[in-house]
């Protein structure tokens, strides 16, 4: 029987998972910075050189994506992703831009200059257990936070949206065989609501044969595990289906064309952030912000060199606002930001920099250059405003920024 530590988890589980990490770590570190070393053979290589080179950097990069998130290196595996699809439209266009090529290398460098001592797992993955045996679910529960995983155990099926709701998980380990309610039964209950479409369900049973273990999974189910299941493999099942449902919702809450939030989860956030605001007595900024004359842009250079405006003010927008503050695409050129414990005179400050920075930026399009500016509305939270009325008011500044002259930041009347 393993060992355990005071806090009664394996230690055996423990040390694999901490020998697998470091075992990752020390092949990041050799990797890494040959990444930055291949970045640098870019400029000077050939057409040729550089299509082999862009051929080796796409799968060396699609295999760090596919295996950085399973060791707690999240940031560095979505950065990998985004690199290799960068990769993969070199390959399809044999021709780009040349600022758009020293960008990627640029990024390529960054990434190569990492420490891979450092994880970033983001927030913990959230696990639903539902088994009237308490003993079981409390050992399963034990095992998924050594694991680093937040876990709520329910032995009443009836009280099972009151938790969805609540908890909002990211997996569900559903017992098969319960007195009131088997998991099949349970599983097209939830599968009825809209809400809990995409929710993974693992069922966990004893039951080995296989023509019953398919008749749940058709009824209502993504995985079955059967019982008894080591720790290790308990959690390789919930990580990858955590893994995996996060991702699919963070894809389907991005805008396709800037990776920023999109128009209905980032209204969310101001909702999110302004009740927060009001329970700790800090103040929140929302910004609406819009590129001036954005239609000309389209009309004279066409649509292609639009969306490129629009891709270099969301990446602007990314690197100089905080990891905190929510980001999203309201709509065609226009962007809504909500920036916690900052209030409007800070927002000012950090938009008007954003603002010179990207009207110095140049575009090119048919052989010739072109800047454009931006023009922003800020609203502060306070007691009187909802999460609509303070959007508009910052809408209403947005506007006055507009007939101000644009190129401006306007605070919005409290």
């Amino acid at each position: 029987m393993d060992k355990r530590e005071g806090n009664g988890i394996p230690q055996s589980l423990q040390q694999h998972l901490h020998q697998l990490g470091e075992q990752f770590a020390e092949r990041l570190r050799q990797e890494l910075p040959q990444l930055a070393q291949q970045a640098q053979q870019l400029p000077e290589a050939s057409d040729e050189q550089r299509r082999q080179l862009l051929r080796a950097l796409r799968d060396q990069l699609h295999r760090l994506a596919g295996s950085a998130g399973t060791f707690g290196f999240d940031t560095l595996g979505q950065q990998a992703r985004e690199l290799e699809q960068q990769a993969e439209l070199w390959l399809e266009r044999q021709l780009r831009q040349q600022q758009d090529l020293d960008a990627f290398i640029a990024a390529l460098q960054q990434l190569g200059s990492q420490s891979a001592g450092t994880t970033s797992q983001g927030e913990p993955y959230r696990v639903l257990i539902v088994d009237d045996d308490l003993d079981l679910a409390s050992r399963y529960s034990l095992v998924l936070r050594g694991a680093g995983m937040l876990v709520e155990v329910l032995r009443d099926p009836a009280q099972i949206f009151e938790h969805l709701r609540d908890f909002n998980p990211e997996v569900m380990l559903l017992d098969v065989n319960m007195p009131d309610c088997t998991g099949p039964e349970l599983a097209q209950i939830i599968r009825c609501n809209d809400d809990w479409l995409r929710i993974p369900i693992i069922y966990l049973s004893a039951e080995t044969d296989i023509a019953k273990q398919m008749s749940a999974l058709i009824k209502a189910g993504d995985d079955f595990v059967t019982k008894p299941i080591s720790d290790n493999a308990l959690v390789a099942a919930v990580f990858s289906r955590a893994q995996r449902a996060r991702l699919l919702s963070d894809a389907l809450s991005r805008d396709s064309l800037t990776g920023l939030l999109k128009h209905g989860d980032i209204k969310e956030q101001v909702a999110i952030e302004l009740e927060r605001a009001l329970r700790s007595g800090a103040r929140a900024s929302v910004v609406m912000l819009d590129i001036d004359h954005f239609k000309r842009v389209n009309d004279e250079h066409g649509h292609a060199a639009g969306d490129n405006v629009i891709r270099a003010l969301a990446n602007l927008l990314r690197q100089r606002l905080r990891r905190v503050d929510s980001l999203g695409r309201y709509g065609g050129e226009e962007f809504l930001a909500v920036l916690p414990d900052c209030t409007p005179q800070q927002a000012r400050m950090i938009l008007d920099e954003i603002r010179e920075r990207f009207a110095e930026l140049r575009f090119i399009a048919d052989g010739g250059e072109f800047s454009c500016s931006l023009s922003a509305g800020i609203a502060g939270t306070d007691v009187h405003s909802n999460a609509e009325q303070l959007r508009e008011r910052a809408d209403k500044a947005l506007y006055a920024a507009k007939h101000g002259g644009r190129n401006q930041v306007q605070i919005a009347d409290d």
